[in-house]
């Protein structure tokens, strides 16, 4: 048949606007410097102090500064604000989300010298909150071609199914707008979003091995939600085609995506006080295995000017799919220095990556290998800083801080930077509040849909306000 043959050919130009591949390993496998409230605000320096109860995260060793016993609690919430420019046009956009930041108990064991902490607990460790929409007139390019390039039965079926793309044995393929004698432009609008986060639930243990020489071990389950949504519509706003029965008046094209993100990994970590006030971190976080479970849906809606025989002039159809796919991160090397001079503490660490060593398996031989070669060539090693400092005056601590992540992406300027505060309040009676904020700044360009050599992109000026606020009691 002439669909099987042509398709042949597409399969081999032409790529899906997004499926499981090294980007999803990418999203799964970045950390922000969040961990906590006290944390979150002293920029994520937690390589050479305990900033949080999240710092076994960074360096389990740090555990060990703990001062007593006490559980903690904390909320969080993200909103997102988005720039986005399509064809020339740009518009604003935002979403937010709450949930549990962190969770958890410290206890420190009666010790004659040195000291033994030890404890669990849930810390966030990243989150994929984006929104955005675009509306613009586009004269050259429709998502119609995108589905009859689509070398996936994920986009080509329902397009076929809802009369977006026909399929004659005589004609062959084309899309409605060729079947009313070419495409003349149409007005598209489209709105995107991503929801979720992951954390790591973890035990961890920390004690003075030598005097002034703390170690530190933790095991950890990293885990995580993700939600996309992504809708493509398409109008004849004009009514640039009324020739029946291809007098098409909107096409819009939905994404869903469903995921759920679990892991392992194990981490050591060194502490060092050459001299009272002066810390040296150093830790070492193993290559975590993910398991992820995606479930997905495509569905292709139309509507039509005209009627057909039934009195019918919307159509639609549906794919759902699911897929089990494996994500190998890459081990992580942490390295700082705290130091407190009176009531100032000042911590500075910095992060080694090497997301080039990411793997994927689960697509296949030729699938596993092709997302293997990828990675390689277009993902580099990395290296993220932190920053941090504190005063103490009185019953309150204020600090601030600064983070930047080095973009993991040969081509791409994917780097991020975070700027961050916060309080901590003794409220007496073995209770603390803590208070954090953070910004994030940074830019993306993505692609609305794709085939053979065009791409229509969408490019995102990124703003991100998170704050924490949590309770930490003694017991």
């Amino acid at each position: 048949m002439k669909r099987h043959f042509l398709l042949l050919i597409l399969a081999m130009t032409a790529t899906t606007a997004w499926s499981q591949n090294r980007f999803d390993a990418l999203r799964y496998t970045q950390q922000y410097p969040l961990l906590d409230p006290a944390s979150m605000a002293m920029g994520g320096a937690d390589a050479g102090l305990r900033a949080g109860a999240g710092s076994f995260l960074i360096n389990p060793a740090a555990m060990a500064l703990a001062k007593g016993n006490y559980f903690y609690f904390g909320l969080g919430n993200r909103e997102v604000s988005e720039d986005a420019t399509y064809r020339g046009q740009t518009s604003g956009f935002n979403d937010n989300q709450t949930g549990i930041s962190n969770i958890g108990f410290i206890f420190k064991a009666p010790t004659t010298v040195g000291s033994l902490v030890m404890g669990a607990g849930y810390a966030q460790t990243a989150d994929f909150n984006r929104a955005w929409s675009v509306n613009a007139f586009n004269a050259n390019t429709s998502v119609t071609n995108f589905l009859l390039a689509s070398p996936s039965n994920q986009y080509f079926d329902p397009g076929v199914d809802s009369y977006a793309i026909y399929d004659d044995e005589d004609l062959g393929l084309f899309t409605v707008y060729d079947g009313a004698g070419g495409f003349r432009g149409a007005e598209q609008y489209a709105e995107y979003f991503e929801r979720g986060q992951m954390g790591e639930y973890s035990l961890f243990l920390g004690t003075e091995f030598q005097k002034n020489l703390f170690v530190g071990f933790s095991l950890g389950l990293p885990a995580g939600q993700y939600a996309y949504r992504r809708d493509i519509l398409e109008e004849d706003v004009e009514n640039r085609y009324a020739t029946s029965p291809y007098d098409i008046g909107s096409v819009t094209v939905s994404d869903r995506i469903q995921a759920s993100i679990r892991g392992f990994n194990a981490r050591i970590g060194l502490l060092y006080t050459p001299v009272p006030g002066l810390n040296l971190g150093l830790s070492y976080t193993s290559r975590t295995r993910f398991e992820v479970e995606e479930d997905y849906r495509t569905r292709v809606e139309t509507e039509f000017d005209s009627f057909d025989v039934n009195g019918d002039n919307r159509y639609w159809a549906q794919y759902d799919g699911e897929i089990s796919y494996r994500v190998l991160s890459p081990s992580r090397l942490n390295a700082g220095v705290s130091a407190t001079i009176g009531a100032l503490t000042v911590a500075a660490s910095a992060e080694r990556i090497q997301y080039g060593n990411i793997d994927m398996s689960g697509f296949g031989v030729a699938g596993d290998r092709d997302e293997r070669r990828a990675i390689r060539r277009e993902f580099r090693d990395a290296t993220n800083l932190r920053l941090g400092a504190g005063y103490r005056v009185g019953q309150m601590t204020f600090t601030g801080g600064y983070g930047f992540n080095q973009s993991p992406s040969r081509a791409d300027a994917l780097e991020s930077q975070f700027l961050s505060g916060g309080l901590s309040v003794d409220l007496g009676n073995d209770m603390a509040l803590e208070m954090g904020v953070q910004y994030l700044t940074r830019t993306d360009t993505q692609s609305l849909y794709r085939y053979g050599a065009v791409n229509e992109t969408v490019r995102s000026d990124i703003g991100r306000l998170h704050t924490m606020i949590g309770l930490k009691v003694g017991f």
